[in-house]
């Protein structure tokens, strides 16, 4: 009683406290709201694809892709350690030292690979796109690697601290201002890449502004009230395994989420730029699927700090579950999602991109299931995150990689497009199996129900309509005869909605709420 009386009021008074978001609320309002976005992304690519020459979205893709490569291969995988340890070090009063260190080796390991490439432009420009003129280009990354890394950086921190209505905000402002910025650079500077690419950049700067207004305000109260010394070696002992798996198992996904048109523009018998337009119809086809592995990547991203913090107070059953659940739904969900997109592709294709993208229209239903099985492995790696055992998803990566280059080796040139997504495809199903097992292998529990939602996608390939009611018979079986979703996961599923609706103030929702609980009730002790 009387610590309390001696603390001085001016701590009490003036300290923030920061107040993560829970996982159910975090989770629908960062589905929503980058469900809007990536609704907002769509009408983009799609004007990309109807404004933009092939060739020149062959480039954009490309170039794209060389962002997503390179912006974490910079840093070292270092901010990506911030959903894991963030918590860790919060508890000790480590944390604003923890992210001032690792901030200043990321700005120099971003500044060391964009000076590389700034002075060396045509060589980049030959091996990244195989024309050496491009060096224009090459610029355009350099620009767009110092503002994508500051986002990610900053992304990392808020998504750590679970606020995830914020960081889902911030993507949603930058993937509105890169739609504007971008369709604006295309009809009034230049249909070309590069004109993309800049206002990708500039789009991210915009995008960081509210994670830098909530950095400066909550800065001095990150740490906890009673703070102890991090030595450099205790700190880089505790991270650096993680981090040196990580930036390896990032070095691999974005080798292998590349590999497929980077062996497509080497290996087509074509011209450079002939090879871009097949690059660009290859494009049209990963428009959508690309939509539900960006909903899977936010979805990875926000659980596993949740996970994370479970795991650090040892309710080690906890985070299993929410995995669990997360997994079957996303597959299920995403599955449903793809069957829609197959229904509706014609018109996509014939209509609204005026027929010009039929090689892309042929490659969509294998496109849509691989992107299902890479969005399932999104959600999934984050079990062996937890369990710190980088390495097996780093193998399981290599694995996948590994495929898909044989592959597109052998069917890319007497196949050319169809033998890319080929490749993709198989090595895609291999790389999500490997995750479930190595999963399994250090505890987490891959039931039957994981396994049929991950052999879902495969519905994709019927015909849609057919597609359509054997999707609905197969979830409203794993529900009625728990083929799916176990009784615990039923319990947990009621128990955050409830506490969403709580949270949101929806009142009346409570009663469809109990009614939706007494019939889970009910099936279950039907099925006892």
């Amino acid at each position: 009683m009387s610590a309390i009386q001696n603390q001085p009021p001016a701590e009490v008074s003036d300290r923030k406290t920061i107040v993560a978001d829970s996982l159910a609320l975090g989770v629908i309002f960062a589905i929503g709201l980058t469900a809007f976005q990536r609704i907002i992304g769509f009408l983009r690519s799609v004007l990309f694809c109807r404004y933009l020459p092939e060739e020149e979205l062959g480039s954009w893709s490309l170039a794209w892709s060389f962002l997503m490569l390179l912006a974490p291969l910079a840093v070292l995988g270092l901010p990506g350690t911030f959903g894991r340890y963030v918590e860790h070090f919060r508890q000790r009063g480590q944390l604003k030292t923890f992210l001032t260190r690792i901030g200043w080796l990321s700005l120099l390991g971003t500044g060391s690979l964009v000076a590389g490439l700034a002075l060396y432009a045509p060589f980049f420009a030959n091996l990244l796109f195989r024309n050496p003129a491009q060096t224009d280009l090459v610029w355009a990354l350099v620009f767009g690697l110092l503002l994508v890394g500051a986002l990610n950086f900053v992304s990392s921190i808020i998504e750590a601290l679970r606020q995830v209505r914020l960081v889902t905000i911030m993507r949603f402002i930058s993937g509105v201002s890169f739609a504007i910025l971008a369709l604006v650079f295309v009809f009034v500077w230049d249909a070309s890449a590069v004109a993309v690419t800049v206002g990708f950049g500039l789009s991210c700067l915009i995008g960081a502004i509210p994670a830098v207004w909530f950095l400066t305000r909550y800065w001095n109260d990150l740490d906890s009230s009673i703070a102890q010394a991090l030595s450099y070696r205790s700190m880089w002992a505790r991270i650096a395994p993680f981090a040196a798996w990580l930036w390896l198992t990032n070095l691999a996904t974005n080798m292998y989420e590349v590999a497929d048109r980077y062996m497509l523009l080497q290996l087509l018998p074509l011209s450079a730029a002939e090879a871009h337009g097949v690059i660009g119809q290859y494009h049209s086809a990963r428009v959508v699927p690309l939509l539900m592995v960006s909903l899977a990547a936010v979805l990875g991203g926000i659980l596993l700090p949740y996970i994370s913090a479970a795991w650090e107070e040892k309710r080690y059953r906890d985070a299993k579950i929410q995995l669990s659940w997360t997994l079957k739904i996303t597959g299920l969900t995403i599955t449903l999602f793809g069957v829609a997109v197959s229904i509706c592709a014609p018109f996509l294709f014939n209509v609204i991109l005026q027929g010009r993208y039929s090689d892309g229209l042929a490659v969509l239903p294998m496109t849509l299931t691989y992107c299902v099985w890479y969005s399932l492995v999104l959600v999934g790696q984050d079990f062996l995150w937890c369990k710190d055992q980088g390495k097996w998803l780093f193998i399981a990566y290599v694995v996948g990689l590994g495929i898909n280059l044989v592959l597109n080796f052998l069917l890319i040139p007497s196949l050319g497009l169809s033998g890319a997504v080929w490749g993709t495809f198989i090595s895609n199903l291999i790389c999500l199996a490997c995750v479930l097992l190595a999963s399994q292998w250090h505890g987490f529990p891959v039931n039957r129900g994981i396994w049929i939602a991950s052999a879902a996608p495969l519905i994709i390939l019927l015909d849609p309509i057919i597609g359509l009611i054997v999707l609905s018979v197969l979830i409203w079986a794993g529900i009625q005869y728990r083929w799916i979703f176990d009784q615990e996961e039923v319990a947990h599923l009621i128990s955050a909605g409830h506490k969403t609706i709580d949270k949101l103030g929806f009142h009346r929702l409570q009663r469809v709420g109990n009614g939706v609980r007494t019939l889970f009730l009910h099936v279950g002790k039907g099925v006892k």
